[in-house]
């Protein structure tokens, strides 16, 4: 029996899912994302600005889908260097443009950069208690839950620039997804590309999927070699380009994480999986 690992009807539409703007601590606004990513045959960017959850409904079109999403840091309080201290950070998609209510909010504390500005225009149920972080699996799992459990889309982020190690990350569970590749982190000069994290999850027993993402914030020329824009992306094949069919896709694995080769076609068939692809030096499993 054939079973495609990648649906087989839809269209690719590409993907970056983690992208900073000005409404946080990146540099350019929505809008001139959109436009710039558009130019390189982007499809959907989840605008994932730190701690605020703003929605940008404003910049779809029949071209472009803009998900509505935000990024939390819960940072280890160890007196180090900034450059010394770890951290976790997850993203959260919202799986439906409806849904517009922070689902960890606090009322005071971790905004910083151009976030603070925007504090009066986050949603939160106001019956719940702050979300107090700590640098903890307990802490980290609950956010995990909390997000799932709200209709979110939650990826863990970098875990070589957060400076997480396998004793922490090999503690959490439940996230829909981790990045195999942060580019913006590479650029930084960070190994954000890991695979071995990747299995590392997958040895222990956790089902998620696996993203390639810019994480982008421009303090750079977008035609700058040192640009963290563009350099790796997710092919999600989806139905149409509208929210459900796309979130959808998320949610059942119909997607892939690339830095430049394309799978057209990815199936499983009497214990072999067969794959078509454009050109590339060697495949490997």
């Amino acid at each position: 029996m054939k079973k495609y690992l990648l649906k087989k009807d839809g269209n690719f539409y590409k993907a970056n899912l983690h992208c900073h703007t000005n409404v946080s601590d990146g540099c350019l606004s929505p809008e001139q994302i959109k436009e710039a990513y558009k130019k390189k045959g982007y499809s959907i960017v989840a605008y994932t600005d730190h701690d605020v959850f703003i929605a940008h409904p404003e910049l779809t079109d029949k071209n472009f889908l803009a998900l509505n999403g935000f990024e939390m840091e819960i940072n280890e309080e160890s007196g180090k260097s900034w450059g010394q201290t770890r951290a976790t950070h997850l993203c959260f998609i919202a799986l439906s443009p409806d849904n517009l209510i922070h689902p960890c909010w606090h009322r005071s504390k971790y905004l910083f950069a151009n976030a603070l500005h925007y504090r009066d225009q986050v949603r939160f149920d106001e019956n719940k208690p702050d979300f107090e972080r700590s640098y903890t699996p307990e802490c980290i799992n609950a956010l995990i839950s909390e997000g799932r459990k709200n209709g979110f889309f939650v990826t863990y982020n970098h875990p070589a620039w957060s400076l997480d190690d396998y004793e922490i990350y090999s503690r959490y569970h439940g996230m829909n997804a981790m990045e195999i590749y942060n580019y913006g982190c590479i650029c930084l000069g960070f190994e954000d590309c890991v695979p071995h994290v990747y299995d590392d999850f997958l040895r222990k027993g956790e089902k998620l999927f696996c993203i390639g993402a810019d994480d982008n914030h421009n303090k750079h020329p977008l035609d700058s070699r040192h640009s963290d824009s563009f350099g790796a992306f997710t092919m999600i094949k989806a139905e149409n380009l509208d929210y459900k069919s796309v979130t959808d896709a998320l949610i059942n694995g119909s997607f892939y994480a690339s830095q430049g080769p394309e799978i057209y076609e990815l199936y499983y068939e009497n214990q072999h999986i067969y794959l078509t692809c454009s050109n590339v030096d060697s495949i490997r499993m």
